[in-house]
């Protein structure tokens, strides 16, 4: 390791992501065929053009307010590191992170009520693989990053692994989680939370 994530890695990275879209696309077992008589017709031309341009729309719309957030973000990370004296890692690893899962905490809740728990660990997956192979990759790819101090960092691996290895025995033999199992895995979160604030 020599404390640079350069455009080689990143490309590594990102080759990574691409296999695991090849991956999940040759895994037809996984994507639930549609039962006979449930498929929509298909849409008049014009109706996929009006839809096509809304959802384009949105998409960029979406983009301007995602760079503006993001800006944001980073100037919030910026003044709280100063004012409160903590390392940005430590911010981006505590403070932004909880903020970036927020969403995931709200869809996991909503999916469970509605009955769709296989929508959880799907949306989780995604949350994971995409930051740490496509997201890192392309900044990797535009602007390589140096890490003059890799310590938080590995520290926040170590509890990544522990995590889903947790999360793997518990989900084997029963596939779910119950309330215990999951006090297990929060508690997982405070002890990382108190090292990395012990370390800093």
């Amino acid at each position: 390791w020599d404390g640079v994530l350069g455009r080689g890695d990143g490309l590594i990275l990102i080759s990574v992501f691409v296999f695991y879209i090849f991956w999940l696309s040759f895994n037809k077992e996984r994507f639930k065929e549609p039962s006979e008589g449930e498929e929509e017709q298909m849409p008049s031309i014009l109706k996929e053009f009006k839809v096509f341009m809304k959802d384009l729309g949105l998409i960029i719309l979406s983009v301007v307010f995602l760079l503006l957030a993001a800006e944001g973000v980073v100037q919030s990370a910026k003044f709280f590191a100063v004012t409160l004296n903590i390392s940005l890692p430590i911010i981006g690893i505590l403070i932004v992170a909880l903020g970036n899962a927020l969403p995931e905490i709200h869809f996991a809740i909503a999916s469970a009520k509605a009955g769709k728990t296989e929508m959880i660990l799907g949306n989780l997956m995604g949350a994971v693989i995409i930051p740490a192979t496509l997201v890192l990759g392309t900044v990797a790819l535009i602007h390589p990053i140096t890490v003059p101090n890799f310590t938080p960092f590995a520290i926040a691996r170590i509890f990544l692994i522990i995590s889903a290895i947790t999360f793997y025995i518990f989900t084997r033999r029963y596939r779910k989680i119950t309330k215990k199992e999951a006090i297990i895995l929060l508690l997982l979160y405070v002890a990382f939370v108190i090292i990395e604030i012990l370390i800093k």
